[in-house]
């Protein structure tokens, strides 16, 4: 397992876990991520001041889950955890924590 910025070619897979567990847990509502404008090309929206996004890759090299910040209220340089889906297959290995605390160090490097 390794951690890795997201790039434009991971977006497909990426978009795909992350529906994929929306309607496992029947979330594939309106006003969740399953509906998001940017879900299909998550790279950049991520690739902007003030955002980041990391994917989780595995022994093969295949994108797993991912995890990213954005800006949630930039006058006071408070940033929110978005995004955190891990696929099914790639659940209970603990990768997600290593995941979030990468994503707490890129928002703290960021200025939040």
């Amino acid at each position: 397992m390794k951690i890795r910025q997201l790039r434009r070619e991971d977006d497909g897979v990426l978009a795909t876990i992350i529906r994929h567990e929306l309607e496992h847990y029947q979330l594939n509502l309106p006003g969740t991520a399953y509906f998001d404008p940017e879900l299909d090309h998550l790279s950049e929206f991520y690739h902007h001041p003030g955002r980041g996004y990391f994917v989780v890759v595995d022994a093969n090299d295949q994108v797993v889950g991912g995890a990213g910040f954005g800006e949630y209220v930039p006058e006071r340089k408070i940033a929110e955890l978005q995004k955190v889906y891990i696929s099914q297959a790639a659940q209970g290995h603990g990768w997600s924590y290593p995941l979030i605390k990468k994503v707490e160090q890129a928002a703290r490097e960021a200025g939040y």
